[in-house]
């Protein structure tokens, strides 16, 4: 008891590795925020943002998304409730690109802050230090966490799920399990997957464990029945991502062995590994994300504990190695030599620097922490300052082997080695272009695109529907021609021949009549269309949608602050 009363004041307790944690996370913050004038990434946050728009039109959330392959539409099976977060800033006033920015920059920082308080409670300080430096300094997690955002907070309520199971918390840890699978349509499966694998380490934590999976399941069942629904409506579709990977060698070495640790130390630690099992079904569906994304977490961790173990180990053999004083016999003229290879381990080097050093207590220890030093030097080089990257493409027949820092690079020109850590928004061609839109045309208006990603970018902006959508993985309830029924046609500008053939043929089919032009765009007049945007009318308001976030976060403030549940 008195053991177990000294473990939790000790984890309680804010450590020198409590502050090395915490600093490298201001510090990734400090990193990342260079990258201000090329947020928001990429192109899957213009989808999100195009859905939060959706919403507010609806007046909260509908099943069917209007404002995708208009005028038919297509059910709508995404998780809402990263859309009514963004929702709130939208109402406050916060325009949505600045929304698309400030979610960007946040998550990461956050994500690694939540992750070293739970790390730094179940297991300690140090683990957790070495598993935020690791995942801080893994630029393909970033862009990760920051790309992919409803996955990234599904993978934090779902893994702070665990943490409160941990806790005794069945009410917090079943709420948010049920949040997680409100979030994101595959990540929270991953988790329960995890929780199974616990589960055959863990029997005496199986069932509380299942019957928490079980609650989450039913609070989620009205979004998973509607799912279920239109299930036809879904395809999987891999996409070029899928064959891509940047993996660090370094890394993957070092959570191999902390892999065969963890069922050495078992209880806690065996979670780590059964997410990595869990995480691993990325591989059919998700691969670069298992591999370079958030499957970096769990290889973070198990590296940790490698890490940490070879730490404390330096620390424990060069405490024990004696250092011998000048008059002791192993100084004595015509010594045998083989006599310094006896002793502990280190004994060797510290007999050394004792002779250089004499009586000197300083300088002795010195010599101590001279490989502690080489250490910390050798980790901090390794990834701070020149990382191996592995770098696997389909355009390529053989992956290329770099050595590449991103921090460095980004706090000078900045770096990236995919398009996902640059940005498709350029203020001088896209706005002019939503402006043109929206000048032209009514709010109810369709408008077709030759670029359905970079149309859901004006599309978001301008909050006018498309005939075309962005995330192909749900079919639209009809096949239509896209181009006949919109009124308006926005065509990019292309250099490439076939496609200012295609442009021409298109004018010339349909009859379009240009009314405006960007540097970026064509906009032409469809006088045949005449259908209209339909909005759906909401089946869950948005008033009762915040009221149900205000509720599922008291109940979890409420069961961490007075009221107390168990399971029995």
């Amino acid at each position: 008891m008195m053991n177990r009363e000294c473990d939790l004041n000790k984890k309680n307790s804010f450590s020198r590795w409590d502050f090395y944690s915490l600093f490298s996370i201001v510090a990734v913050a400090f990193v990342t925020f260079t990258d201000w004038p090329k947020l928001p990434f990429f192109m899957d946050c213009y989808y999100h943002l195009a859905t939060m728009r959706g919403f507010s039109d609806a007046g909260g959330w509908v099943g069917q998304a209007f404002w995708e392959y208009a005028p038919t539409g297509r059910p709508h099976l995404y998780p809402p409730l990263f859309h009514f977060l963004e929702l709130i800033l939208f109402k406050n006033g916060v325009a949505p690109l600045q929304i698309a920015r400030l979610f960007d920059f946040f998550i990461f920082p956050l994500f690694l802050l939540l992750i070293w308080f739970i790390i730094r409670d179940l297991v300690d300080s140090e683990v957790s230090f070495f598993s935020i430096f690791l995942m801080g300094t893994t630029h393909s997690l970033y862009l990760a966490i920051v790309n992919n955002i409803p996955f990234s907070l599904s993978f934090m309520l779902s893994f702070s799920s665990f943490y409160f199971f941990k806790k005794q918390k069945p009410v917090s840890s079943s709420v948010c399990l049920a949040l997680a699978l409100y979030t994101h349509p595959l990540m929270p499966w991953l988790m329960i997957a995890a929780f199974i694998f616990y589960s055959f380490f863990q029997r005496n934590e199986a069932r509380r464990l299942l019957f928490i999976c079980a609650i989450a399941v039913a609070l989620a069942l009205p979004l998973l029945l509607h799912q279920l629904k239109f299930y036809s409506f879904f395809r999987s579709i891999k996409t070029f991502e899928f064959y891509t990977a940047e993996i660090n060698p370094i890394l993957l070495l070092l959570a191999a062995g902390g892999a065969m640790l963890v069922f050495k130390k078992k209880g806690d630690y065996l979670f780590f590994f059964a997410l990595l099992c869990g995480m691993s079904l990325l591989l059919f569906t998700n691969r670069d994300r298992f591999l370079s994304g958030q499957g970096v977490i769990s290889f973070s961790f198990l590296a940790a504990l490698i890490l940490t173990e070879t730490r404390r180990w330096l620390l424990r053999s060069f405490k024990k190695a004696s250092i011998p004083r000048q008059d002791s016999p192993a100084f004595r003229p015509g010594m045998n030599a083989g006599c310094l290879w006896e002793g502990t381990h280190g004994k060797v080097l510290l007999e050394l620097f004792s002779r250089l050093f004499e009586r000197k207590k300083e300088l002795r220890t010195l010599a101590r922490g001279i490989p502690l030093f080489f250490f910390f030097s050798i980790l901090v080089f390794e990834f701070v300052f020149l990382t191996p990257l592995v770098l696997f493409s389909p355009l390529k027949k053989n992956p290329d082997i770099i050595l590449e820092s991103w921090i460095v690079s980004q706090l000078s020109q900045g770096f990236s080695q995919t398009p996902k850590g640059e940005t498709i928004y350029n203020e001088k061609f896209v706005a002019p272009t939503v402006a043109l839109l929206k000048q032209y045309s009514d709010s109810d208006d369709i408008f077709f695109s030759n670029y359905d990603y970079a149309g859901g970018m004006i599309a978001a902006l301008s909050d006018r529907a498309t005939s075309g959508a962005m995330l192909r993985e749900v079919k639209s309830f009809k096949t239509f021609d896209s181009l006949q029924h919109a009124r308006f046609v926005l065509w990019f500008k292309e250099l490439d021949t076939d496609e200012q053939g295609k442009r021409i043929d298109a004018v010339k089919r349909y009859g379009l009549k240009k009314i405006g032009e960007t540097d970026l765009a064509y906009l032409y007049l469809n006088n045949e269309a005449h259908l209209k945007r339909q909005v759906i009318p909401a089946i869950v308001p948005t008033g009762v949608c915040f009221l149900i976030l205000f509720l599922s976060g008291a109940v979890i403030i409420l069961e961490n602050t007075k009221i107390k549940f168990s399971l029995r």
